[in-house]
Protein backbone atom coordinates (compact mmCIF):
# COMPACT_ATOMS: atom_id res chain seq x y z
CA UNK A 1 0.00 0.00 0.00
CA UNK A 2 1.16 3.53 -0.82
CA UNK A 3 0.34 6.80 0.90
CA UNK A 4 0.63 9.96 -1.18
CA UNK A 5 1.33 12.88 1.13
CA UNK A 6 0.94 16.35 -0.33
CA UNK A 7 2.23 19.01 2.09
CA UNK A 8 0.64 22.34 1.22
CA UNK A 9 1.31 25.82 2.59
CA UNK A 10 -1.49 28.26 1.81
CA UNK A 11 -1.17 32.05 2.23
CA UNK A 12 -3.21 33.27 5.19
CA UNK A 13 -5.53 35.33 2.98
CA UNK A 14 -6.47 32.19 0.96
CA UNK A 15 -7.05 29.68 3.78
CA UNK A 16 -10.85 29.97 3.72
CA UNK A 17 -10.99 29.56 -0.06
CA UNK A 18 -8.63 26.56 0.07
CA UNK A 19 -10.79 24.77 2.65
CA UNK A 20 -14.01 25.69 0.85
CA UNK A 21 -12.71 24.18 -2.40
CA UNK A 22 -11.86 20.91 -0.69
CA UNK A 23 -15.09 20.68 1.26
CA UNK A 24 -17.25 21.47 -1.77
CA UNK A 25 -15.27 19.46 -4.32
CA UNK A 26 -16.76 16.85 -6.57
CA UNK A 27 -16.00 13.50 -4.90
CA UNK A 28 -14.13 11.59 -7.62
CA UNK A 29 -11.38 9.70 -5.78
CA UNK A 30 -13.63 6.77 -4.94
CA UNK A 31 -14.07 6.14 -8.66
CA UNK A 32 -10.32 5.65 -9.16
CA UNK A 33 -9.11 2.03 -9.27
CA UNK A 34 -6.95 1.22 -6.25
CA UNK A 35 -8.07 4.21 -4.16
CA UNK A 36 -8.59 3.39 -0.48
CA UNK A 37 -8.88 6.56 1.60
CA UNK A 38 -8.54 10.36 1.67
CA UNK A 39 -7.70 12.66 4.59
CA UNK A 40 -7.25 16.45 4.65
CA UNK A 41 -5.28 17.53 7.72
CA UNK A 42 -4.92 21.07 9.07
CA UNK A 43 -2.28 22.21 11.54
CA UNK A 44 -3.75 25.06 13.55
CA UNK A 45 -4.96 27.98 11.47
CA UNK A 46 -1.62 28.96 9.95
CA UNK A 47 -2.28 27.59 6.46
CA UNK A 48 -0.33 24.34 6.85
CA UNK A 49 -2.14 21.34 5.37
CA UNK A 50 -1.42 17.74 4.51
CA UNK A 51 -3.48 15.84 1.96
CA UNK A 52 -3.19 12.07 2.40
CA UNK A 53 -4.46 9.59 -0.14
CA UNK A 54 -4.06 5.84 0.32
CA UNK A 55 -3.64 3.53 -2.66
CA UNK A 56 -3.28 -0.22 -3.16
CA UNK A 57 -0.14 0.39 -5.21
CA UNK A 58 2.07 3.11 -6.63
CA UNK A 59 0.89 2.21 -10.12
CA UNK A 60 -2.73 2.86 -8.99
CA UNK A 61 -1.70 6.30 -7.72
CA UNK A 62 0.24 7.12 -10.90
CA UNK A 63 -2.73 6.00 -13.03
CA UNK A 64 -4.97 8.37 -11.04
CA UNK A 65 -2.61 11.31 -11.67
CA UNK A 66 -2.72 10.60 -15.44
CA UNK A 67 -6.50 10.07 -15.53
CA UNK A 68 -9.33 12.23 -16.81
CA UNK A 69 -10.85 11.97 -13.31
CA UNK A 70 -7.74 13.66 -11.88
CA UNK A 71 -7.96 16.45 -14.45
CA UNK A 72 -11.63 16.92 -13.62
CA UNK A 73 -10.93 16.91 -9.87
CA UNK A 74 -8.27 19.61 -10.27
CA UNK A 75 -10.01 21.74 -12.92
CA UNK A 76 -10.98 24.54 -10.52
CA UNK A 77 -7.39 24.87 -9.32
CA UNK A 78 -6.18 25.03 -12.91
CA UNK A 79 -8.67 27.81 -13.69
CA UNK A 80 -8.07 29.87 -10.53
CA UNK A 81 -4.89 28.71 -8.79
CA UNK A 82 -4.19 29.62 -5.19
CA UNK A 83 -0.74 30.77 -4.17
CA UNK A 84 1.47 28.80 -1.84
CA UNK A 85 3.81 25.86 -1.89
CA UNK A 86 3.13 22.16 -2.40
CA UNK A 87 5.41 19.15 -1.96
CA UNK A 88 4.33 15.62 -2.89
CA UNK A 89 5.86 12.60 -1.18
CA UNK A 90 5.07 8.91 -1.67
CA UNK A 91 5.45 6.42 1.16
CA UNK A 92 5.13 2.66 1.28
CA UNK A 93 3.18 1.42 4.30
CA UNK A 94 5.25 -1.10 6.20
CA UNK A 95 3.17 -1.28 9.39
CA UNK A 96 -0.36 -0.24 10.28
CA UNK A 97 -2.84 -0.63 13.13
CA UNK A 98 -6.43 0.51 13.56
CA UNK A 99 -8.90 0.83 16.41
CA UNK A 100 -10.90 -2.01 14.88
CA UNK A 101 -8.09 -4.31 15.95
CA UNK A 102 -6.70 -5.13 12.54
CA UNK A 103 -2.99 -4.63 12.12
CA UNK A 104 -0.53 -5.20 9.33
CA UNK A 105 3.22 -5.41 8.85
CA UNK A 106 4.40 -5.64 5.25
CA UNK A 107 6.68 -8.57 4.61
CA UNK A 108 6.32 -8.86 0.86
CA UNK A 109 4.71 -6.89 -1.98
CA UNK A 110 1.71 -9.26 -1.82
CA UNK A 111 1.09 -8.12 1.76
CA UNK A 112 0.45 -4.58 0.55
CA UNK A 113 -2.66 -5.79 -1.24
CA UNK A 114 -3.84 -7.50 1.96
CA UNK A 115 -3.46 -4.26 3.90
CA UNK A 116 -5.37 -2.36 1.27
CA UNK A 117 -8.19 -4.86 1.48
CA UNK A 118 -8.22 -4.68 5.31
CA UNK A 119 -8.43 -0.87 5.31
CA UNK A 120 -11.16 -0.85 2.67
CA UNK A 121 -13.42 -2.98 4.89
Amino acid sequence: MIVAMNCITVPENQVEEFERRFLQRERLLAKAPGFLRFDLLRRGRAGDYVVLTYWRSESDFRSWVKSDLFKRAHAREAERPLGGHSELRLYEVIDSESAAGSSFAAQSPDDEHALGEALAN
